[in-house]
């Protein structure tokens, strides 16, 4: 089977990939997947090109989360008929290293959203370290409502916590047109 032989591949290049350029210096944790319902099918002429342009799109996705002039977001496509393009980006958190934790997170995120939604045409995977998402439809420049993870925590902060807690923020809330205006070009 072709698409079995595909992902395997791409799996044990992923792999190679992060025991490569990447120390586990700390877990990437991972929150949730979204499948979006479109599939295709693997062994169709469409699938084999879709399955190759997924691919190539996962890999270049992996390999630029480890430059350091990306900002933590990348996005590219692949394909050349309108109806197998393959749209992908990712966005690392903005407190992450782009050699270590977002290229890490970006590559095992690659892998996991293959795991998570087989023969999936759109597909999002989401950890606390970063975000990715590949795309048959053109993903760039558009809001989709439907690409929401809520999450929240039920735990209260009482005492010196929250005195920390409250400092923290009206520090970070202070902070941000700060950090905003004084982002370099191309940055914001």
């Amino acid at each position: 089977m072709i698409s079995r032989n595909l992902l395997f591949h791409f799996q044990c290049c992923m792999l190679c990939l992060l025991s490569f350029h990447t120390r586990l210096t700390s877990p990437v944790n991972f929150l949730s997947s979204y499948c979006v319902n479109t599939t295709y099918e693997p062994n169709s002429i469409f699938g084999r090109i879709y399955s190759n342009n997924l691919y190539s799109v996962l890999a270049a996705l992996s390999s630029n989360a480890f430059r350091t002039d990306t900002g933590g977001f990348y996005n590219i496509s692949a394909g050349n008929d309108p109806s197998n393009t393959v749209y992908g980006l990712f966005l690392c958190r903005g407190d992450t290293s782009p050699t270590d934790v977002c290229g890490q997170c970006v590559a095992i995120a690659g892998v996991k959203v293959i795991e998570e939604c087989p023969y999936h045409e759109d597909a999002i995977v989401w950890y606390d370290e970063c975000f990715l998402r590949f795309s048959n439809q053109a993903i760039f420049s558009r809001v989709d409502a439907y690409v929401v993870l809520s999450m929240y925590n039920v735990q209260n902060v009482t005492g010196r916590d929250q005195e920390m807690f409250e400092t923290t923020l009206a520090n970070l809330v202070n902070d941000i047109p700060v950090q905003a205006a004084n982002r370099t070009g191309g940055q914001n």
